[in-house]
């Protein structure tokens, strides 16, 4: 006798749709987790880029720092020195030579900035060119007191 239904084959397809449902459910969740896969390893790439400009910026502070100490060269002026001695050598260009364009020809060399290590510190002379080749022809070897009179030395650091 032939039967119409057979219950053994209905239960199997129903198994085999679960099946295909709980493989799609793992589909979906593997997709998923992989985007999260994706989502993390993105923020872990700005977070280490962030750090990486981090240590970037300290490396470039300690290399600033070292070409600051390079320049000064055991000589260092502060930024007050420097920016009155810089008013100076303008204001001696203008006045004394005639110089409004503070202009020395192609190297420079309108002056001259003498340092004189001592015991108790570091003095420092912003010496005219001009005015100091004159004092040397008119004063000979004592040139810089008779430049001093002409007004072509400041001095940027005195001691004591």
């Amino acid at each position: 006798m032939e039967t119409k239904f057979d219950w053994r084959q209905s239960n199997e397809n129903k198994d085999f749709k679960k099946i295909d449902n709980i493989i799609k459910e793992l589909q979906q969740l593997l997709y998923d987790m992989r985007q999260d896969v994706t989502n993390v390893q993105r923020q872990y790439d700005v977070l280490n880029n962030e750090k990486w400009k981090d240590n970037e910026l300290a490396l470039m502070n300690f290399e600033k720092t070292l070409a600051i100490k390079e320049r000064n060269l055991g000589f260092p002026l502060t930024e007050e020195e420097r920016n009155r001695a810089i008013d100076w050598q303008k204001t001696h260009d203008t006045e004394v030579h005639n110089n409004p364009t503070h202009y020395h020809g192609v190297s420079g060399g309108g002056f001259t900035w003498c340092f004189y290590p001592t015991g108790i510190g570091t003095a420092c002379d912003c010496i005219c060119a001009s005015c100091q080749s004159k004092a040397i022809k008119e004063a000979g070897k004592d040139w810089y007191k008779y430049c001093q009179e002409l007004g072509g030395i400041f001095e940027v650091r005195e001691l004591g």
